[in-house]
């Protein structure tokens, strides 16, 4: 069975595809993969980016397995601090993932094929403003000759 070809489903895109891009979807009554294979489907047909919210930090773990699986390398994982930072530094990978996630949504470079995955508690957690972001940032590229001060 092709899970486009549901009334249901077709409806559901339909509604989506003549939505705001912030219009939010409740599907109720889904258990196991398919919501993961749902916001799958949703991402594809619809081309644009998807937040997947799971109530606790074992779900987003759970359905971020079933992402890759369905929608393959379009998934990024939007971590969660899980025990009290006191001291965050570069070396910090959590920070770094959250950092470069927040960056990518910023609307400089947002890719339209992707599926954010995370829990409740990630997002209730602090990520700097896009803006302060992309005013700190500093892109390197080949042939390009920067000042030492700058990158200091």
């Amino acid at each position: 069975m092709d899970i486009c070809n549901d009334k249901n489903i077709a409806a559901l895109i339909d509604r989506l595809a003549h939505a705001g891009i912030d219009t939010p979807v409740k599907a109720v009554g889904t258990w196991g993969s398919f919501a993961p294979m749902l916001a799958s489907v949703l991402q594809k047909k619809l081309k644009r980016p998807i937040l997947y919210i799971s109530p606790l930090i074992d779900d987003a773990d759970n359905a971020s397995d079933d992402l890759y699986v369905f929608a393959e390398k379009n998934v990024e994982i939007f971590p969660v601090w899980e025990g009290i930072e006191k001291h965050i530094d570069a070396t910090d990978e959590i920070a770094a993932q959250r950092l470069n996630i927040a960056i990518s949504v910023s609307g400089k470079k947002t890719s339209k094929e992707k599926i954010i995955c995370t829990c409740a508690q990630a997002l209730n957690q602090p990520v700097a403003k896009p803006s302060e972001l992309l005013s700190k940032c500093l892109e390197l590229s080949t042939g390009r000759t920067i000042e030492p001060q700058r990158i200091i």
